[in-house]
């Protein structure tokens, strides 16, 4: 992203680009439910009967290594990274100005399959986002984001790059859920998963309890994603940075159960 495509963004959207120079965002920045969309799974247990004490699963684990069997077949990832390449000022009623940040992002998502002990591509989704004010827009006509998209990929330095842009998001401007900038990159974070749920719909008719997607990542998605819970029948989520305390059951917040 350069100057020229921020000043377009200005001048469309009516604002004042201070041209500034790009840096990148931090990468800590995390979206939890308040409940996750996946909640009613933890209903259902897997355990055919309660008990108390951990199990030794050490001896079948190393005999389903030794086995031919293969249940874990499909693999999905997905990463984004965050830019803050300019900042754009819009004039407020009674002459007061506000500054809000620009920000783009690459988005990267794929799946890979395993046949046989060997490993291979599924499909890849890669994206680079816009995200601008909500306040861009100020009379809030649809599709004007996306006529925005076309317009700056029709710039004659974007084209001569190669670079195409998937699409401009918009990032709420009220005071409620942190900084602008964090905002932002939740918006860059989302479409990220909706990428994700993309990747998982398009294999989803393969999978099975004897061929599992795993995801790299909690399966913990806000309620308004709208899941389909069918098509995550057959996949497990593997996360580093788990959070229980994002985990309900029953309609309340249970992390012991989980744990």
């Amino acid at each position: 992203m350069n100057t020229r495509l921020t000043d377009i963004i200005a001048r469309e959207t009516y604002g004042e680009s201070y041209r500034l120079r790009k840096y990148r965002l931090d990468d800590s920045v995390r979206e939890y439910p308040e409940q996750c969309e996946t909640a009613k799974v933890w209903q259902k247990t897997a355990e055919p009967r309660q008990r108390k004490k951990y199990i030794n699963i050490n001896s079948l684990s190393r005999q389903i290594a030794q086995s031919d069997e293969q249940i874990l077949s499909y693999f999905l990832d997905g990463s984004r990274r965050a830019f803050k390449v300019d900042e754009i000022a819009y004039q407020h009623s009674g002459g007061r100005r506000t500054i809000y940040p620009v920000i783009a992002g690459q988005i990267g998502a794929g799946c890979c399959r395993r046949v046989n002990r060997k490993l291979a591509s599924e499909r890849i989704i890669h994206e680079i986002v816009v995200v601008l004010p909500d306040i861009a827009d100020p009379d809030g006509k649809r599709g004007f984001f996306e006529a925005m998209t076309i317009k700056l990929n029709e710039t004659p330095s974007l084209k001569r790059t190669g670079i195409k842009i998937s699409r401009v998001l918009s990032y709420r401007t009220d005071r409620a859920g942190g900084s602008l900038e964090d905002k932002g990159i939740a918006c860059v974070q989302s479409r990220m998963l909706e990428c994700e749920k993309e990747l998982t719909e398009s294999v989803v008719k393969h999978l099975s309890d004897k061929n599992y997607l795993i995801k790299d990542g909690s399966l913990e998605y806000r309620k308004e994603a709208k899941l389909n819970l069918q098509n995550y029948r057959w996949v497990l989520g593997v996360s580093k940075n788990f959070n229980p305390e994002a985990c309900f059951f029953r309609g309340r917040e249970d992390p012991g159960y989980i744990a």
